[in-house]
C-alpha cells in the first residue's frame, strides 16, 4: 500500500505510520511535479484541506482515501475537485476534534479581553496613562454560538464555567450538547442575535454559511455586542463588518480567520481599534502533528480492516 503526503512529515511520524502499516510505502511529495508522478499508484493521500490541484486528483488511478491534516477541507470541496472525488469514489476525512482545546481557549481569551478591556489597557500602558476604565464580568452574559459541533461545544463548556448563559444554533435543536442551556434551529438565528452579548461563528463553510454574517445580521445585534469568528473567513462579509465597527453598530469583534490569508498589509481591518486580529492560530498547539498522526493511524487501522473511518466528510452537507 502506498501513502503519498504533500506535507513534509517528520521522520518520527512516518515511523508511527509504518508501525500501523509495516508494508506501507510512504512518499513525501511537496512539489506538484512529484505529486503528479507519485499519485498514479497512491492508495492514500495526506494533504491540507486547502489542497486544490485538480490535475493531481485526475491522475490518481488507485486513490481510495484522502486524509486532510486540517479540519477545513475548502479546497477539496471546491467545484473543480469535489465532483472528481465523488466520481472516483474517494473517501475524504479531516482532523475535526483535535483543535477543540486550543479553539475553546482562544475564544475564552477573546471573551475575557473584551470584558476586562485588555486591549484598551495595553494601549494605555504604551502611552503611560493611568485610567481606571469601566470593566465588566462575563457572569449572566448571553453567549450565542452558531454551530454546536465539537468546537462549539468546547467553547460552550469553557464559557459555562464563567456563569454565562449559553445559547446554540444548530440543524437539529432536539439534542442539546454539553455546555449549552438552550439550542435553536437556524431559522431562529435572527431572534437570538438580538439578545446576545457575544456571538461566535463556529460553523463549517458551506453554501448555506457563506456570507452568513452580513450587514443585515450585524444590524440586529445590540450596540454593546461583540462578534467572534473562528470558523472560516468566508462566512463573514468583511466590508459589512468593517462598516458595522466604524458606525458603532456593534461594540467590537475578534477574527482569527479571513477571506484572504495572509491578510494583506493594506487591509482596513488592521486599523480598527475595536477589533482583535489573530493570524489563524486558533487551532494550533505544540503537539498538533502528534495528535494528527494519532487520528491518522487510527483511521489506517480502520481502513485496512474494512471499518468505517472517523471524521468522514459528507459531500452533500459539505462537512
Amino acid at each position: 500500500m502506498k501513502i503519498m503526503s504533500v506535507l513534509d512529515l517528520n521522520e518520527k511520524y512516518i515511523k508511527k505510520i509504518k508501525q500501523e502499516l509495516p508494508d506501507a510505502e510512504v512518499v513525501i511529495a511537496e512539489e506538484k511535479d512529484k505529486q503528479l508522478q507519485e499519485i498514479v499508484d497512491t492508495d492514500i493521500m495526506v494533504c491540507v484541506g486547502s489542497f486544490s490541484e485538480k490535475e493531481v486528483i485526475e491522475k490518481a488511478e488507485k486513490l481510495k482515501w484522502i486524509q486532510s491534516w486540517s479540519a477545513g477541507v475548502d479546497g477539496l470541496l471546491s467545484d473543480s475537485i469535489k465532483p472528481l472525488l465523488q466520481e472516483k469514489d474517494i473517501v475524504l476525512t479531516n482532523m475535526s476534534g483535535i483543535h477543540v482545546d486550543s479553539l475553546g481557549e482562544q475564544v475564552v481569551g477573546y471573551l475575557i479581553a473584551f470584558s476586562r478591556r485588555f486591549k484598551d489597557f495595553f494601549k494605555q500602558q504604551q502611552e503611560h496613562i493611568w485610567d481606571k476604565l469601566k470593566v465588566d464580568i462575563l457572569r449572566d452574559k448571553k453567549l450565542l454560538i452558531v454551530g454546536t459541533g465539537a468546537v462549539g461545544t468546547a467553547i460552550a463548556v469553557r464559557a459555562a464555567a464563567f456563569g454565562m448563559e449559553i445559547i446554540g444554533i444548530k440543524r437539529d435543536p432536539s439534542i442539546v450538547p454539553e455546555g449549552f442551556d438552550k439550542v435553536y434551529s437556524a431559522d431562529k438565528l435572527e431572534k437570538r442575535l438580538v439578545e446576545a452579548d457575544f456571538t461566535v461563528a463556529a460553523v463549517p463553510l458551506t453554501e448555506e454559511t457563506r456570507d452568513m454574517f452580513n450587514q443585515r445580521l450585524f444590524a440586529l445585534m445590540k450596540d454593546s455586542a461583540y462578534f467572534i469568528n473562528i470558523a472560516r473567513g468566508e462566512v463573514v462579509v468583511e466590508e459589512d463588518l468593517i462598516q458595522a465597527l466604524k458606525d458603532g453598530v456593534i461594540a467590537g469583534a475578534a477574527l482569527d480567520v479571513y477571506r484572504e490569508e495572509p491578510l494583506p498589509e493594506d487591509s482596513p481591518l488592521y486599523d480598527k481599534e475595536n477589533l482583535i486580529l489573530t493570524p489563524h492560530v486558533g487551532g494550533l498547539f505544540p503537539d498538533y502533528n502528534k495528535r494528527a498522526v494519532e487520528v491518522f493511524t487510527s483511521n489506517i487501522d480502520r481502513f485496512v480492516n474494512d471499518r468505517e473511518l472517523i471524521n468522514i466528510i459528507n459531500y452533500q452537507l459539505g462537512y
